[in-house]
């Protein structure tokens, strides 16, 4: 194997690792706001008013604005569907849709 076929091995290898520790790193911001998430659906079950679970996003801002902005919506969508929420919280397909939402692929 020449040199220029070996930076290219090399360089593929790295992207393929660059992009598995950002799915990871996304998957891993996503499932810490699940919580804020299910909360949102006992809140909202308790007759809570939406501002005040919007509110315990406000931290995600700070940390992603695609991760706010997705958490923002979940939380909308636990007060307007909240069985679809619970569903999709318990099959992990929320935290798989933020995710590639966080990441951007």
């Amino acid at each position: 194997m020449n040199i220029k076929s070996k930076l290219i091995v090399s360089g593929l290898l790295l992207t393929i690792c660059a992009s598995t520790a950002k799915a990871d790193i996304s998957e891993s911001m996503c499932e810490s706001y699940m919580a804020v998430v299910s909360q949102a659906v006992h809140l909202r079950e308790s007759s809570v008013p939406i501002a005040t679970a919007r509110s315990m996003a406000d931290s995600a801002l700070n940390l992603n604005p695609q991760l706010w902005r997705f958490t923002i919506k979940a939380i909308n969508t636990a007060y307007s569907e909240p069985e679809r929420i619970k569903t999709m919280l318990r099959d992990g397909s929320l935290v798989q849709l933020c995710a590639k939402e966080v990441r951007g692929f």
